[in-house]
């Protein structure tokens, strides 16, 4: 069994046998930088602003239990060598 190939024919861009079709390159350039352009706009508006968060770290009042707080000890000083 023998399989025959037909040859191709001879045309085509890089034979230059025919034209390059400039247009629709051309269009179709435009069409995919207008998209990248439109997703690119849509990603830097999307969302929300962020939200700022105040943190206190400090309690308001005192522990409970001791609501006048416990008075800090004095550091006893060192001896000079």
């Amino acid at each position: 069994m023998t399989v025959r190939l037909r040859p191709r024919p001879g045309q085509g861009p890089a034979l230059r046998r025919t034209r390059v079709p400039y247009v629709s390159l051309a269009l179709s350039a435009v069409a995919h930088g207008g998209l990248i352009a439109a997703l690119l706009a849509a990603a830097a508006t999307w969302g929300e602003p962020p939200t700022t968060y105040v943190v206190n770290l400090v309690p308001a009042v005192a522990a409970p239990g001791v609501p006048e707080g416990r008075p800090t000890p004095v550091a006893t000083p060192r001896p000079e060598p």
